[in-house]
């Protein structure tokens, strides 16, 4: 059995977290800990409430505070304190279907992933891409930020790159993982629900996605030769996901 840590960093999302953390305590199969960090006064106190009603042990529910810190920051300090052989980054704002980690686990790869369920704004089924690529990869994401991830081949490739504050940071990780010779499978017996915002990181990507790519762009020059036509593609598409509804396929 996969020994998994949840990490859950929050900011701002007092309102949203108990409901990740109660999706992962909810599990099938329960993960080896969870661990949150909460970076302001309001997501301290519902932590702090969450814990004490709960009462779960320390070592399983472990919390954390700091001051604010930008998110591949706040995953790797929680991913440098967990136990776990894998993690899986959780979003305070998303949650877990109920058998998210019994389902992912069962598959041995580097990265597993799984589609999304939007809540929230929209309620469209993002289904990824089902057979990821190093080729594909220089052109759109296709591998949800909510994967499980082998700890061992994340250390060796270098962690979320700190740099990338305005988001994209799961994005340029698979792309270095890719490059070390790591991969990652699809799962299609599972998914995580995706929160929809007005006022949310990726709303803000799909506004102004050149500045943005242009980041990621910048670290792996050997890879990302983008022309114009690609990245207006990109910009009418959002992410070039493939969107099912009604059996009909979308986007594509």
């Amino acid at each position: 059995m996969k020994k998994i840590s949840v990490i859950i960093p929050c900011y701002m999302q007092a309102e949203y977290v108990s409901e990740a953390v109660l999706s992962v305590v909810n599990q099938t199969v329960p993960p080896e800990e969870i661990l949150v960090l909460t970076m302001d006064e309001k997501s301290n106190e519902k932590l702090r409430q969450l814990t004490n009603y709960l009462k779960l042990p320390p070592d399983y529910l472990r919390w954390f505070t700091t001051p604010k810190r930008y998110v591949p920051a706040a995953r790797n300090c929680l991913i440098s304190k967990s136990i776990g052989d894998y993690f899986i980054p959780l979003d305070a704002d998303d949650y877990l279907e109920s058998n998210f980690i019994e389902e992912v686990s069962k598959i041995d790869a580097d990265i597993v992933y799984t589609d999304a369920q939007e809540f929230g704004i929209s309620n469209k089924k993002l289904c990824i891409d089902r057979e990821p690529s190093l080729e594909k990869l220089r052109f759109r994401n296709c591998i949800h930020c909510c994967s499980l991830v082998k700890r061992e081949s994340f250390e060796k490739t270098g962690k979320y790159n700190e740099t990338l504050i305005h988001g994209l940071e799961d994005y340029e990780l698979w792309i270095n993982m890719y490059k070390h010779g790591y991969h990652a499978k699809y799962c299609d017996s599972t998914f995580f629900w995706y929160r929809r915002k007005k006022h949310s990181m990726i709303m803000g990507v799909a506004r102004n996605p050149e500045r943005i790519y242009q980041m990621v762009r910048n670290l792996h020059p050997d890879l990302h030769k983008w022309s114009l036509f690609q990245l207006v593609k990109f910009k009418l598409n959002k992410y070039r996901v493939i969107i099912r509804s009604g059996g009909k396929m979308h986007g594509s």
